[in-house]
């Protein structure tokens, strides 16, 4: 386990993806959202997880919590991910995220298309 994932939510959707890195053993992973209730559910099926308390829409909080880490994930609403998006390029951080909303798409293209290659 080398490269720490931040996964950024942890509702559902989040739980899923966490639940899938997590058995995969290849990935130590860190794991925020804004409700403490949902880290905790997330800490009683994975105690070695690490979580944090987060707002989203705190640049600098994203920064901080990119720290060490080689990619984002981000289970957030669409509203929330071109802020993670832009975070994780000043980061130099890889980012994933699961919109389906097209402008948020378009979005997180444009701010993609500032990213370095490789």
């Amino acid at each position: 386990m080398s490269q720490t994932i931040l996964l950024i939510g942890a509702g559902k959707i989040g739980r899923m993806i966490a639940a899938l890195l997590h058995a995969s053993g290849d990935y130590r992973l860190r794991i925020a959202d804004q409700y403490p209730a949902a880290l905790e559910r997330i800490q009683k099926r994975l105690p070695d997880v690490e979580t944090r308390t987060l707002n989203a829409d705190s640049h600098s909080e994203l920064l901080h919590l990119m720290r060490d880490c080689t990619a984002v994930i981000s289970a957030l609403s669409f509203r929330e991910n071109p802020g993670v998006a832009r975070a994780a390029l000043e980061a130099g951080i890889n980012y994933y995220d699961l919109t389906e909303d097209r402008q948020t798409t378009a979005a997180v293209k444009e701010i993609a298309s500032d990213a370095a290659a490789g």
